[in-house]
């Protein structure tokens, strides 16, 4: 069975108790005393934690539930009825987990001091004292996902000022110095970890420490962080490690630094002490020079960039901004190694800016079905084939289907795009990575009108339809077959495709029109057999009237008997004066024998 993560994002509004936090880009609002909800949040930075922390477990086959999959409701007006939508009362998060019974609970936050403090590293807590958990195996979960989650903060690129050689891993009992029990009888202190599901939660650093919420206005930042939960948690369950591996660093100024700036307090000695480089294109290339990615940096003074899911090993990162001069070729070797991250800090120099060497970004086609994917002069059939684009510009991709097909669907990197695509032309404003592109071209449908008459029924491709007003849908040049199968006592009176009969052209009991390119009408009707007796000739009399097959004439002691076409017996008994009547329920067709002779007979 898969193994089931229950996933709490703290908080959830953008309210006053949702940790807003001033930063250069988002200063407090007047009228608010709140940042704009682009500004840093917990709501903000723990959902973007959590979703990529579940993204990558359901991809490695867990069972994932979150607490809440969006923040909201904007605005934030306090005390309005929906004011708290997302920001969910502890305990019915605890009661939902209880009911769930996953075998892991995580709580993803970040801590706070006093506003521009010195001060970062993670907490976990746990339900219970610090000598013991209350639920078996919280502890050990936290003693398996810390290695991986401080990886960051001992690749220097996050400041860390304590318990860069141990663990801060404790029980809210002790943390707190108090714990109460709750309803259902779970004695702790913090009201998330009230249930029996083992977990804990996370304080993944201190968003008080201003540079550090700067970073974490990049969502790629938290998805960072949500990825390393990933990878502790996985070594705890023991199931595969991630194969790939991934690059997240910064781009500094090495000259300027952050003294006069509001909300960014840092700590000497760290790169923090220097102007990010808002707004710089990284340039990822792989060992032999080959394009790999492109990503510009925000301008929210973080200097965050990243790649993901590379294959390990020797990789460049080139780098061009405004004003800085550029760097290229074997400069910034970064070595990537499997389910880790390598954290560069890279620096630029004041100069003049040019333009970075010309590589070639490649996009790899796919195609099914009959049609053409257009790029540039290239044309790309059937198949897999590849073309070029450049990094940095448009990309412009244009699908022609062959006659009697339709674009279909169009996926790129994994992602349907299909509603994107306009007038059968899909445009990538700005490369910034290699593209794998799935496209698939359907055959046009026809639908054919199909009437079927009484008696029998149409055997359509592989489809039985009965008496009725029928619509079947047959793809562009495929073949259509139909037979006629006349029920007993019935014949085929004729087959008709648009009012014409093609009766003549029935072979083996099966018509076939060829390579459909339009819609068409088609006609089955059938009619009573031939040598059906309604009504016999005296002195012996058979006939069917008011629900009653009725014999008159037949001598005592005649063997009648009444069987229905498949040879099940109606009636069976001797005469025993000249009239018999014998009542049936069902229409159709059925065989009247008295004595020696037999009569088919018709019953409406």
């Amino acid at each position: 069975m898969p193994k089931k993560i229950y996933i709490n994002p703290g908080h959830g509004s953008w309210g006053p108790n949702d940790r807003p936090c001033a930063t250069i880009p988002y200063p407090m609002l007047p009228g608010t005393g709140r940042p704009d909800t682009c500004g840093f949040y917990e709501s903000n930075t723990n959902l973007w934690k959590a979703l990529e922390l579940a993204r990558r477990l359901q991809a490695d086959g867990y069972t994932v539930r979150l607490s809440r999959y969006r923040n909201g409701p904007y605005p934030y007006v306090a005390g309005a009825q929906n004011a708290e939508d997302y920001n969910r009362p502890l305990s019915e998060i605890c009661e939902e987990v209880e009911s769930w019974g996953g075998d892991m609970f995580i709580s993803i936050h970040s801590n706070a001091a006093s506003d521009g403090a010195l001060v970062n590293y993670p907490l976990f807590l746990y339900r219970g004292p610090d000598s013991e958990n209350c639920v078996p195996g919280s502890k050990a979960m936290c003693q398996a996902v810390w290695p991986y989650l401080v990886e960051c903060m001992k690749s220097g690129l996050e400041f860390q000022n304590y318990y860069n050689n141990s663990t801060n891993i404790r029980g809210d009992w002790d943390f707190y110095h108090s714990h109460s029990v709750n309803s259902n009888g779970y004695d702790g202190y913090l009201g998330v970890l009230k249930h029996g599901t083992p977990g804990f939660l996370s304080e993944g650093y201190f968003h008080t420490y201003q540079p550090a919420r700067h970073r974490a206005l990049n969502p790629d930042y938290c998805y960072q962080e949500g990825l390393r939960y990933y990878r502790g948690i996985v070594s705890y369950f023991g199931t595969p490690a991630d194969r790939k591996g991934y690059i997240m660093g910064v781009v500094k100024d090495r000259s300027q630094t952050m003294d006069g700036y509001n909300y960014y307090n840092y700590k000497e000695g760290m790169h923090d002490t220097y102007l990010p480089v808002n707004g710089a294109t990284v340039r990822l290339r792989n060992a032999d020079g080959e394009f790999m990615g492109l990503y510009t940096v925000d301008k929210k003074y973080n200097g965050i960039y990243a790649f993901y899911d590379l294959l390990p090993g020797t990789y460049y990162l080139d780098l061009q901004a405004d004003g800085y001069t550029t760097q290229q070729g074997t400069t910034n070797k970064i070595i990537v190694k499997a389910n880790s991250t390598t954290y560069p800090v890279l620096y630029m120099t004041k100069g003049t800016s040019t333009p970075f060497e010309t590589v070639d970004g490649t996009v790899t086609v796919t195609v099914a079905g009959k049609g053409i994917v257009k790029i540039g002069d290239d044309e790309m059939h059937e198949g897999t084939g590849k073309s070029k684009v450049t990094p940095g510009e448009q990309a412009v991709f244009t699908f022609i289907p062959e006659e009697g097909s339709y674009l279909g669907k169009v996926v790129m990197d994994g992602v349907d795009v299909t509603k994107y695509v306009k007038s059968n032309t899909l445009t990538v404003e700005k490369v910034s990575s290699n593209i794998k592109l799935q496209v698939t071209f359907e055959k046009t449908m026809y639908t054919m009108t199909l009437t079927v008459g009484r008696g029998g029924c149409a055997v359509v491709q592989d489809t039985i339809l009965n008496m009725a007003l029928h619509k079947y849908p047959v793809a562009h040049g495929d073949d259509l077959l139909i037979k006629p199968r006349p029920f007993g006592g019935y014949d085929i009176k004729d087959l008709k495709i648009d009012k014409v009969s093609v009766l003549g052209d029935i072979r083996d009991s099966v018509y076939t029109l060829p390579d459909v390119t339009r819609t068409h009408r088609v006609d089955v009707t059938f009619q009573v057999a031939a040598g059906i007796n309604n009504v016999g000739t005296a002195p012996l009399r058979v006939l069917y009237e008011d629900g009653l097959i009725s014999v008159s004439g037949a001598k005592p002691g005649n063997m009648i008997s009444v069987t229905d076409m498949s040879g099940k017996v109606i009636f069976r008994s001797r005469a025993t004066d000249t009239d018999c009547a014998v009542r049936v329920s069902s229409t159709g067709v059925y065989i009247v024998r008295v004595g020696k002779m037999s009569f088919k007979l018709m019953v409406k």
